[in-house]
């Protein structure tokens, strides 16, 4: 018999009303309408091709909105690149993503191969974020679309119109951002591992 057990998050860590009043005055909203958030290792290609689509197809599409992507081992060719791009900033490795989490108005993952363990999904889930993804960037999370977020099986027009969208729409977000929370919580450590010692007592018992 198999058991799959998921990754999981410490749900307190991750509160809505956190923030940081240096990072808020760093990136102050007179230039931009709003914040879109990605982050992952820049030098992991999945993350990088990622963050090099953010910044060639997404954000010149959406210039009111500033991108941040945060991630160490950046390649120098896709700081220049990102340099050229009026909105969008490469942070480099951040001690604590949950300031970057807090401060954005979305959460971006524009990812289109890979098969890691979608942690920071969970992560913007958690701090009740609407998220815009492709169906790569969440498979495996128990997530459906337009309940838990928005989610395209590519990068094209929709996924560009989901960003708009979310930005927009005040009541979507809210919901969006509700339902991601609630989903979020139930990866929680506690509830993890309260599954997986049941699972060991009933091997034990065999």
């Amino acid at each position: 018999k198999i058991y799959v057990i998921p990754n999981c998050i410490d749900i307190t860590k991750y509160r809505k009303n956190h923030f940081n009043k240096n990072l808020l005055q760093t990136y102050q909203r007179d230039k931009f309408d709003c914040i879109a958030f990605f982050h992952g290792t820049l030098s992991y290609y999945p993350n990088y091709e990622a963050a090099r689509i953010i910044i060639r197809k997404i954000a010149p599409q959406v210039k009111d909105c500033l991108f941040l992507i945060a991630g160490k081992d950046c390649p120098l060719s896709l700081i220049r690149e990102a340099k050229k791009v009026g909105n969008v900033r490469i942070l480099g490795y951040v001690e604590n993503i949950e300031d970057y989490l807090a401060l954005s108005d979305v959460y971006v993952a524009p990812i289109r191969r890979g098969s890691g363990t979608r942690i920071k999904i969970l992560e913007a889930m958690a701090f009740g974020k609407p998220v815009v993804a492709t169906s790569k960037a969440v498979e495996g999370l128990d997530v459906k679309n337009g309940i838990h977020g928005l989610f395209c099986n590519d990068i094209d027009k929709e996924f560009v119109i989901n960003i708009r969208r979310v930005l927009k729409d005040q009541e979507l977000a809210n919901r969006l951002e509700e339902n991601a929370r609630k989903l979020a919580e139930n990866y929680d450590y506690r509830i993890i591992s309260r599954k997986l010692q049941k699972i060991y007592e009933e091997v034990l018992r065999k």
